[in-house]
């Protein structure tokens, strides 16, 4: 019994701070974002929890087969007037949320945190649910060029064995194109419809800014947290998550085909695409990139 008890106030613990959640198309920089902010001494950010799609989604279908059951035992035993009523969504949900909050304790949380985190790329998906969860929570969706975002998923499936991802005038760097245009379409879009619909919980962040302007970028982050904000900070924040310190030392632009930190630089789909696979692209993403404001 204690133990239990001991559970619940660790799921009251997570609960008692500002809960936020980082979301993007794969290979946006969600990674990068989570680095940057797990370094501010008030933020926890760190790990992939895939909490809906991995955890809420099965477990529906436990509440479903469950729920299901009893109905045949009121029927066949109990003449329809049960002992028991089944699991409610009210039940479901505090199953979940009880869960989710003790993978997330899992870390280390000292006491002057305020912000507990986590980045899974799909939650672009899941952002309406884990909103109506979790009523005061905050979400950072991260936004990187499309065309990039498809150079890096080539280099990926590169480095597992696919040596055709690269070749850029071959059939299959169109495949690679025409899929991941699409995804990265509709991860941009699904995050964007949540965000119209609750701005104040809500912040994009540019790949590209925190390149060019990553103090700007930084600094809108934290004032979005509500956490202290001065130039060393930021300056720690920028410098843990550097290109270098998870590269090995390579500078950015300092190419390694076979590293998850690969590059470090944007605009590197123009060393890539030509007519052929531009127009493939805008085909399988529409305007999106134009309403973004890429060029």
């Amino acid at each position: 019994m204690e133990r239990l008890l001991e559970l619940h106030q660790q799921v009251a613990k997570i609960l008692s701070h500002q809960l936020f959640f980082i979301a993007g198309a794969p290979k946006s920089g969600t990674t990068w974002v989570q680095r940057l902010l797990d370094a501010h001494p008030e933020i926890v950010c760190s790990g992939e929890g895939h909490f809906p799609d991995k955890l809420a989604e099965p477990l529906a279908n436990v509440f479903k087969g469950y729920n299901e059951h009893q109905r045949l035992v009121s029927d066949r035993v109990y003449e329809n007037k049960p002992y028991y009523n089944g699991l409610s969504p009210e039940h479901f949900d505090f199953t979940v949320l009880s869960l989710m909050c003790l993978v997330m304790n899992q870390r280390q949380i000292e006491e002057n945190v305020k912000c507990i985190g986590d980045k899974t790329p799909r939650y672009t998906f899941y952002l309406e649910y884990l909103g109506n969860l979790l009523p005061k929570a905050k979400f950072i969706h991260v936004i990187r060029d499309g065309r990039d975002v498809v150079v890096s998923v080539c280099h990926h499936a590169y480095r597992a064995g696919d040596k055709e991802a690269l070749q850029t005038n071959s059939p299959k760097f169109l495949q690679y194109t025409a899929n991941f245009a699409k995804t990265w379409a509709e991860n941009v879009q699904a995050a964007r419809n949540f965000g119209k619909m609750e701005p104040n919980r809500y912040l994009e962040i540019r790949y590209e800014d925190l390149h060019e302007n990553g103090e700007t970028a930084i600094a809108n982050l934290l004032d979005f947290l509500k956490v202290s904000q001065t130039p060393e900070l930021i300056a720690t924040c920028q410098e843990t998550a550097d290109f270098k310190k998870w590269s090995g030392g390579r500078e950015k632009g300092e190419e390694k085909k076979t590293s998850f930190f690969r590059k470090g630089i944007i605009g590197d789909w123009k060393n890539y695409f030509n007519d052929s696979s531009l127009k493939v692209f805008q085909q399988y993403s529409g305007n999106l990139l134009t309403e973004l404001g890429y060029k």
